[in-house]
């Protein structure tokens, strides 16, 4: 029905298109089979169909459909001015065609009529006021609309900013150099009897999918300071000690006494194991959870070979996943003891040092030391221009990543072709490969390459191609990505410490974020200047007047109208509103 309407179909058409119809039915029967009661059945069979069709066509003819139809942003308009002011919400979230309930916003933007969409969320997020009560749609639109932070952010992301501009109220009084702000961000926050899962509120939603720049919009970023200073950061500090105390412990125990044998550097290391032990089970612990509640994040299934993997919420974090093998590691180093060994038998603490530094353990014990200051870094994200660096090293090693690939496919192309002339040290494919590699990362001398003619030929494009092509394009594509990185380094630095709040809060029983959520009172009327009580969903609070150079500042951005206070009345049309305000 709704693509008929679209078509532009009217009812008036039903009554020409059965007739045709039912002339073409009868001359695909044949004369001969159709008699008198094969055309009364088929005529009460039409009848049926086109009373169900004209009904449906008839009810798309209200000024809502039409103006979405038709893409006409003044039949919109028109439309909200004829509707009354208590059903002003109903007929912006949904419209009934013949049992169909269609959400005009979701329509609107999926057609593209982004003007259209604009005036509805607008109209939504409008705060209208008569004599009697206040009229503020943002808890009809959350109601009728639960994904509607979702489907903005990934089909009409511009339209995220308009949103929480909705979220928003300044007064326009200043007293000792401060206003009332208020923030109607219940919904923003996430009620946990509404989302389970963390990561689908939302918050949760926008750190995954949003833009960095909607990061700062002050709404937003509000959410994150109230998360972060309740929860959040107390939970992330304790984090970073417990790790920093890891690694006070494996640097003295596994580094400074790693090969003592004494009953304190035994007992340390140990304790430095047993430590390890228990966070890795306490991760552990919170990752079967998550796996066992449906908390995971499907990653792959674009292709055959690269199949789907549900991973736990929190190894989606590379700071988590560095934790969780550096964990592993100094658990085993930690609880091996060499010591107990007799000396023909140990790892790491022979008397040969050239074996002790060739052991696995050695390499064991060196990787985890390297992943635990690593992951330490994280600490480093909370400062825009320190995060800008480390969203920076971790798109180079991407990059890098991605050029080893190419690296790999010339050095083994080079040594063939090198080994194919017989080349002194390419000989053999697998040394010459492992004799290329060290050319390309600059570690053979010349002395080492006794070359000539073709040889030499072969060698010199293999540099050129490598040093001169690869990597020049490497250090392009990383100078690039800082450079995007550090336009926005304050929205990349909030972003992180909004996934940071999600995160912690995903960890945290419904129980312990109900209580949360409710210490901030969101049911609350929330008062606009002194003895003005206005909607509930948020709360105030009192910010300095610098405020007002903002951009996102509106003063006192509520409709009046001084008229009738009925709710069967419409309201004054916007236009009549700016007259009477300049007036």
């Amino acid at each position: 029905t709704i693509r008929h309407i679209k078509y532009g179909v009217k009812a008036d058409y039903a009554k020409a298109f059965g007739t045709a119809i039912l002339r073409g039915v009868k001359n695909a029967i044949g004369k001969e089979e159709w008699t008198a009661e094969t055309q009364a059945a088929w005529e009460m069979l039409w009848d049926r169909v086109c009373n169900c069709l004209t009904r449906c066509l008839n009810a798309g003819t209200n000024l809502v459909i039409v103006s979405l139809v038709n893409g006409d942003l003044e039949k919109a308009k028109e439309a909200m001015d004829c509707a009354p002011r208590g059903e002003r919400f109903d007929t912006l979230t949904r419209v009934d065609v013949n049992g169909e309930v269609l959400s005009p916003l979701y329509w609107a933007i999926r057609d593209g009529m982004r003007d259209i969409a604009l005036f509805l969320l607008e109209d939504l997020l409008t705060i209208r006021a008569d004599r009697h009560s206040y009229y503020y749609g943002r808890e009809k639109l959350f109601e009728t609309h639960p994904d509607v932070v979702t489907v903005l952010a990934e089909e009409c992301a511009e339209l995220v900013f308009d949103l929480l501009d909705g979220l928003m109220w300044h007064s326009q009084t200043v007293i000792d150099g401060q206003l009332n702000v208020n923030y109607y961000v219940k919904e923003l926050y996430g009620d946990p009897a509404l989302w389970n899962d963390a990561w689908k509120s939302p918050l949760g939603l926008l750190s995954s999918k949003g833009e960095p720049s909607v990061f700062q919009h002050p709404a937003l970023n509000m959410v994150v300071d109230m998360k972060w200073n309740r929860f959040a950061g107390k939970v992330f500090m304790a984090i970073q000690v417990l790790m920093g105390a890891l690694i006070g412990l494996v640097c003295t125990s596994l580094l400074t006494w790693g090969c003592e044998c004494t009953l304190e550097a035994r007992v340390l290391r140990y304790v430095t194991g047993g430590y390890a032990a228990i966070l890795w089970l306490l991760m552990t612990s919170i990752l079967c959870l998550q796996v066992y509640t449906g908390r995971t994040l499907r990653i792959g299934g674009g292709a055959w070979y690269y199949p789907a993997v549900h991973v736990p919420r929190m190894l989606t974090s590379v700071w988590n996943t560095l934790r969780y093998v550096a964990l592993i590691l100094v658990t085993v180093a930690g609880l091996i003891d060499e010591c107990s060994l007799p000396a023909d038998k140990r790892i790491r603490c022979t008397e040969n040092p050239d074996e002790a530094g060739t052991a696995w353990m050695s390499v064991w014990i060196g990787t985890a030391v390297v992943l635990l200051w690593v992951q330490l870094c994280q600490v480093a994200t909370m400062s825009a221009q320190l995060g800008a660096l480390c969203h920076a090293i971790g798109r180079l090693i991407k990059q890098i990543v991605l050029n080893l690939v190419l690296v790999f496919i010339c050095v083994v192309a080079f040594a063939s072709a090198l080994c194919a002339l017989n080349t002194p040290g390419f000989e053999e494919l697998s040394g010459g490969i492992a004799n290329m590699g060290r050319v390309a990362l600059s570690l053979a001398s010349s002395s080492e390459m006794a070359m000539e003619g073709w040889q030499l030929l072969f060698l010199a494009l293999f540099v050129v191609i490598v040093h001169v092509g690869l990597l020049s394009v490497l250090i392009a594509q990383v100078v690039k990505g800082y450079a995007m990185l550090y336009e926005d380094q304050e929205g990349n630095s909030l972003k992180s410490k909004a996934m940071q709040c999600v995160e912690v809060e995903s960890f945290l029983s419904i129980a312990r974020r109900t209580k949360y959520f409710n210490e901030f009172n969101f049911n609350m009327p929330v008062p606009f200047d002194s003895g003005d009580v206005g909607p509930a969903g948020g709360f105030q609070r009192l910010e300095h007047a610098a405020v007002r150079a903002s951009d996102y500042y509106v003063p006192d951005r509520i409709l009046r109208s001084t008229g009738t206070a009925s709710a069967l009345e419409p309201w004054p049309s916007v236009d009549g509103v700016d007259e009477r305000e300049e007036e």
